[in-house]
């Protein structure tokens, strides 16, 4: 797909080169210590959903210690689809990916104003490698 394909058929245009992930969503138990608040239980087995997007921006930094240094990869993933099912504390698994990326924070799904249009829905998503 290039451009004028997406100038000419508009939305019936799709991406040529996305990246299947798939969505991990852990089960809410009741909160050992606040039995009114919702935890999410990664111990069971969690809901799995396979969605399609691209990596956008991406970000690293070494977090040292005494041990060891912890690399942090912080990549902005945007899914073309803007009713895409994920949400803040999912958990994104990339095939040949040895760690799931951790959606952080609330997706955000643009709307521009005066046509109504929602293009893509865009998360951040953190890495953790050591």
């Amino acid at each position: 797909m290039d451009a004028l394909d997406f100038v000419t058929r508009g939305e019936d245009a799709k991406p040529d080169h996305l990246i299947e992930f798939v969505r991990l969503r852990a089960p809410l138990v009741p909160d050992d210590y606040d039995p009114q608040a919702v935890v999410p239980d990664w111990s069971a087995e969690p809901a799995r959903l396979t969605v399609r997007g691209f990596f956008g921006t991406g970000d690293s930094t070494i977090i040292p210690n005494e041990v060891r240094a912890q690399v942090q990869l912080e990549k902005t993933i945007v899914f073309p689809d803007p009713d895409t099912d994920v949400r803040a504390g999912d958990r994104l698994e990339q095939p040949g990916h040895a760690n799931p990326w951790n959606v952080l924070g609330v997706p955000d799904d643009q709307q521009n104003p005066w046509t109504g249009w929602r293009p893509t829905l865009v998360v951040r998503a953190v890495e953790y490698r050591g």
